[in-house]
């Protein structure tokens, strides 16, 4: 089995509809290390665990409310592991939401 740690999927925008943060599909496993989003105005945003790339078939994970501009950690996604067929989705209650994530990779190929 590979491990690749510290690997990240660049800075991904959060839209009022369903967002796929991470399709897992093209992974074993996941594991989050870092979790973060930057609020560019007062919103929310819900993070859910989904067989497929929406959230109506997910498990909702939690919900965080932002109340002013700034880098905030999501700590309930830190140290979270997602298998195959779990994906990340989110949906924020408005624009302006940038997240970014670093993850290790739990693979079946050599490093």
């Amino acid at each position: 089995m590979g491990i690749k740690n510290g690997l990240s999927n660049g800075t991904i925008d959060i839209l009022a509809t369903d967002t796929v943060i991470f399709d897992v599909a093209t992974a074993t496993r996941i594991l989050i290390s870092e979790f973060s989003c930057d609020p560019t105005a007062a919103t929310s945003v819900s993070f859910y665990r989904s067989p497929d790339l929406t959230s109506a078939s997910g498990k909702r994970l939690g919900d965080v409310s932002f109340s002013i501009d700034g880098t905030v950690d999501i700590g309930f996604l830190i140290g979270q592991g997602f298998s195959f067929g779990q994906n990340i989705i989110a949906i924020a209650a408005a624009t302006g939401v940038n997240a970014t994530m670093t993850y290790a990779l739990f693979d079946g190929d050599s490093v």
